[in-house]
């Protein structure tokens, strides 16, 4: 957990659940990590009671392509899993518009 703002927290797991969910072709498991994503967001707006911010995607976006362009990469991309975190994830952060649902499209 983080100290400050919550949505640091949120970004952090749902970049991850991103990543995981861009790696796979399998439409199930594709599904599922949707599923998973939506609900751990409703899920902690609920037991914090608290609006998630509408900067949360943006904040997964950077969260997301961080780890694939930064310093801290994570290791279970292949090169085109990379890529289409990149693409996904820059064309969020370019989409004032974009929503938490809208990322796991």
């Amino acid at each position: 957990m983080h100290t400050g703002n919550p949505v640091f927290d949120l970004g952090f797991v749902s970049a991850h659940l991103l990543c995981k969910y861009l790696r796979t072709e399998d439409a199930m498991q594709r599904s599922l990590l949707r599923e998973t994503a939506i609900s751990f967001i409703n899920s902690y707006s609920h037991a914090c009671n608290i609006e998630t911010a509408k900067s949360l995607p943006h904040h997964v976006a950077v969260i997301a392509l961080a780890r694939v362009e930064g310093v801290s990469p994570v290791n279970y991309l292949d090169e085109g899993g990379k890529a289409r975190v990149q693409s996904v994830t820059k064309a969020a952060l370019a989409n004032p518009q974009i929503t938490f649902e809208g990322l796991f499209a």
